[in-house]
C-alpha cells in the first residue's frame, strides 16, 4: 500500500502505477544484464577486476534505467531523480537474490518460494517426502 507523500493521499491507481513502473525497471535491469559487454572495462582497468566491475554495473544501471525515466517522467514524481538508484538496487537483488546472469545459481534461488498465504515457505517436492507420500 502506498500511502501518499507530501500531503497527497495515494489511490488504488498510485499502486497500480507503482506496480507498472516498479515492473518495467525489472524488465529492463535483465535486459541490460543480458546484453552487458564488460570487456572495454577489463580492457580499460587490467588486473582491478572491480574497478572494471563497477563500470560494467555503472552502464547496467544506465542503460536499464533510461526508458524507464523517459516514460514515467511527467507520469509518476521523481523518476527523472530516483529511477537510477532505484534500478541499481532492483538489479543487485536480480544479479544477487536470483542469479540472473550469473554462471553459479545462489543459495536464494534454490530455497522454497514463500506461499503468500500460509506465509510459510511451500514444500520442496525435489528435497523431501511428505507424511502424506510416505
Amino acid at each position: 500500500m502506498i500511502g501518499g507523500h507530501l500531503g497527497r493521499l495515494g489511490s488504488r491507481d498510485d499502486v497500480t502505477l507503482h506496480q507498472q513502473y516498479m515492473a518495467d525497471i525489472s524488465e529492463s535491469s535483465r535486459k541490460a544484464i543480458d546484453s552487458a559487454d564488460l570487456t572495454r572495462y577489463f580492457e580499460k582497468y587490467g588486473e582491478n577486476v572491480w574497478a572494471a566491475f563497477r563500470g560494467g554495473l555503472d552502464e547496467m544501471v544506465a542503460t536499464a534505467a533510461a526508458p524507464v525515466i523517459e516514460k514515467y517522467t511527467g507520469v509518476l514524481a521523481a523518476a527523472d531523480v530516483f529511477t537510477d538508484s532505484t534500478t541499481f538496487q532492483v538489479m543487485q537483488s536480480i544479479r544477487l537474490d536470483l542469479g540472473h546472469g550469473s554462471w553459479v545459481q545462489p543459495l536464494m534461488a534454490s530455497l522454497p518460494v514463500p506461499d503468500p498465504v500460509r506465509r510459510s515457505p511451500a514444500p520442496n517436492p525435489r528435497c523431501c517426502r511428505s507424511a502424506s507420500t510416505g
